[in-house]
C-alpha cells in the first residue's frame, strides 16, 4: 500500500462526500472498511463473494448478504444522483448502474489514480 491509513481514510471521505453517501448509511462504512482492505490486499477485489463479503461481515458482525445489500444501495443511491452525473461518469465511466464488483473497483482505481 503506497498511502498511509490515515491519508487514505481522508480520500475515501472526501470522494463519498462528493458522491453524496451519507456517513451515516451503514453500506458507507462497509464501503470504507472494504476499500482500505482492497489497498492492503489487492486480491480480494477478484474474490468479492469469497472472501470480501465475508470479511468486512466479520469485521462489523453481520452476514454477507447484508453487506452486498447495503453496498448495492449505497451504489444505487450513487448512480440515481442526477447531481452526481459528471462525477460518476468520471468514476465509473457510465451513468448506468454497475454490479457490485465493477463498483469497488472503479472506487479502489479512481483512489489510487486520482489522489
Amino acid at each position: 500500500m503506497t498511502k498511509t491509513i490515515d491519508t487514505l481514510e481522508l480520500d475515501i471521505y472526501k470522494l463519498l462526500k462528493s458522491l453524496k453517501v451519507n456517513p451515516a448509511a451503514k453500506g458507507y462504512s462497509y464501503l470504507k472498511a472494504g476499500i482500505i482492505m482492497m489497498f492492503e490486499d489487492e486480491s480480494c477485489r477478484e474474490r468479492i463473494t469469497k472472501t470480501f463479503y465475508p470479511a468486512i461481515a466479520k469485521k462489523f458482525g453481520t452476514t454477507s448478504g447484508c453487506v452486498e445489500r447495503n453496498i448495492r444501495s449505497v451504489s444505487t443511491r450513487i448512480f440515481n444522483d442526477d447531481e452526481n452525473k459528471d462525477l460518476v461518469k468520471d468514476i465509473f465511466g457510465t451513468t448506468r448502474f454497475v454490479p457490485n464488483s465493477m463498483f469497488l473497483a472503479c472506487l479502489y482505481e479512481y483512489l489510487l489514480h486520482n489522489n
